[in-house]
């Protein structure tokens, strides 16, 4: 196996670690700091569609974690983890966008609790799910390349912004550093033990 196998997700990851700090930083300036539900009601647009496409490359690029390490590794203490962490990328991500879609084709209903009730459980289901992949790699570190070290540091630290859901934003900012690791590590050639 090569580094090639991996270089979709390599992409990916990048595109992720670019997009996400982006899309959240325009969504807050367009909106002049109004809540999620301001943003919603503004209606289906360009905007939902890159936030399906930044959910869509959370599910790929954690399901290719899932698969870097089975296949180089032979390591499946994330499966599970990584599964629940793709369901929730679908509830959240498919969530907002079907409520914004809600708001935009039925008139005068209130997302005033449904939207921030989703943002804060999905938020504090990730940080959770985040430390517990960390915790995770920090316990196996030594059967795991270092990168992954660093990747468990930085999602640790992620975890615990997205578990306080009042600092949840600031995982916006460290979120791409762990993303950026992911990719590099994607782009990283097999470590292969010589049996002689």
């Amino acid at each position: 196996m090569s580094r090639h196998d991996y270089l979709w997700p390599a992409v990916a990851a990048l595109a992720l670690a670019i997009l996400t700090p982006v899309y959240w930083l325009h969504a807050l300036a367009s909106t002049g700091g109004a809540d999620l539900d301001t943003y919603v009601r503004a209606g289906l647009g360009p905007g939902d569609l890159v936030f399906l496409l930044i959910g869509a490359l959370s599910v790929y690029v954690y399901l290719s974690l899932k698969r870097i390490l089975a296949d180089h590794q032979n390591y499946h203490a994330l499966d599970v983890p990584i599964a629940i962490l793709v369901g929730l990328c679908v509830l959240f991500y498919g969530g907002v966008v079907t409520l914004a879609g809600i708001a935009a084709v039925v008139p005068g209903i209130d997302l005033a609790v449904a939207l921030p009730l989703l943002s804060v459980l999905c938020s504090v289901a990730f940080g959770v799910v985040d430390i517990v992949i960390a915790a995770l790699l920090l316990r196996d570190r030594d059967e795991l390349p270092q990168l992954l070290l660093a990747f468990a540091i930085v999602n640790l630290i992620v975890g615990l912004l997205e578990l306080t859901v009042v600092l949840a934003f600031a995982a916006v900012v460290v979120l791409p550093i762990a993303v950026l690791i992911l990719a590099a590590h994607f782009l990283r050639e097999p470590e292969v033990i010589e049996i002689v």
